[in-house]
């Protein structure tokens, strides 16, 4: 979470709920580990972003998702969720291996045409990339925003991916000797 006063939020409220299995990240995921602004919203801040719509420019450190799982030793993602305001293709570039992977997770994620135009991309593109990584994607709710659909979407791993992944390594009995 990059917005520090929602970040220190979601670390007290991790601490109130006895999580000691959770790490909260300061931090924006994007494709690659730097910096990058983040406009906050003096509104709302569920609305800040990093594409220059917002009241309040402040730097924030950014990290990939695929690094940052590697360094921190998790082999495993259950659930991935993604609200993060247009910055969602950031975070696929910065999950390639993780939605690639045997062990890819089923993902909750908002696409919301708006929030995407800041950055230059659209619904379908976040659609095709997620099937390309052979995940199938349904339909959870949908709902209005500033005259436009909003869809949030269940994207599930197909299991023919984990299969044709699986047969494609050989086998201990058909290993040479």
């Amino acid at each position: 979470e990059p917005t520090r006063a929602v970040f220190e939020r979601l670390r007290e409220n991790v601490a109130l709920n006895g999580f000691d299995d959770v790490t909260v990240v300061n931090a924006a995921v994007a494709e690659k580990r730097g910096t990058l602004t983040l406009y906050e919203s003096t509104n709302d801040p569920e609305a800040n972003n990093l594409f220059g719509d917002g009241d309040h420019p402040v730097e924030v450190a950014t990290i990939c998702l695929d690094d940052d799982l590697a360094e921190h030793g998790v082999e495993k993602v259950d659930l991935l969720k993604v609200d993060v305001e247009g910055a969602e293709p950031l975070v696929l570039a910065g999950a390639i291996r993780l939605l690639r992977s045997t062990a890819a997770p089923t993902i909750v994620m908002e696409l919301n045409p708006v929030a995407l135009r800041f950055a230059n991309s659209e619904p379908a593109d976040l659609l095709n990339r997620l099937e390309s990584s052979g995940y199938r994607c349904t339909e959870l709710e949908r709902a209005m925003y500033q005259g436009e659909i909003v869809v949030n979407i269940l994207a599930v791993p197909d299991e023919r991916k984990k299969r044709d992944t699986v047969s494609a390594q050989p086998s201990a009995a058909s290993a040479p000797k």
